[in-house]
């Protein structure tokens, strides 16, 4: 697996949520305490590299892609 940027990441109440150095995906890291218990791979279709990831106020995360456009990605939780 690709490295996990910290820079550009965002933490949540699930752990953290990072982009790939080289990967088109997010990444969600599930932590207890400083050690990584989990690992799950987000956006995988997407095929565009994520270039930054910011969690706004309403806990949405936003991401920013490599696509020649200039994409700006709004991502939040599905509804329960």
């Amino acid at each position: 697996m690709n490295g996990i940027s910290r820079s550009g990441a965002a933490e949540d109440h699930s752990g953290i949520l990072g982009r790939a150095l080289a990967g088109t995906m997010l990444v969600r890291l599930s932590l207890n305490g400083d050690t990584v218990t989990g690992e799950e791979r987000l956006l995988q279709n997407l095929h565009e590299r994520i270039r930054d990831v910011r969690q706004g106020p309403d806990g949405a995360l936003w991401l920013l892609t490599d696509n020649a456009a200039g994409r700006i990605l709004r991502v939040s939780p599905a509804p329960k």
